[in-house]
């Protein structure tokens, strides 16, 4: 779970990192792709959708089963 405080209130956020076709990462999660989403999240002025499920190298992706 990730969290951040600003001047208006907290933005919470669980990080989920997956593979292209929406199964999970398990043990292919890539640090590097994780420090990228948080710190887009980090900057973004507005709350996102809380369940941040993401594939290395895209970014946000929704999956609907996810």
């Amino acid at each position: 779970m990730f969290g951040i405080s600003d001047v208006d209130g907290c933005r919470f956020y669980y990080g989920d990192e997956r593979k292209a076709d929406g199964g999970p990462a398990s043990m292919d999660i890539d640090g590097e792709a994780h420090a990228k989403l948080y710190l887009e999240l980090a900057e973004g002025k507005e709350q996102g959708p809380w369940q941040q499920t993401f594939v290395k190298g895209v970014g946000y992706k929704y999956f609907p089963h996810a």
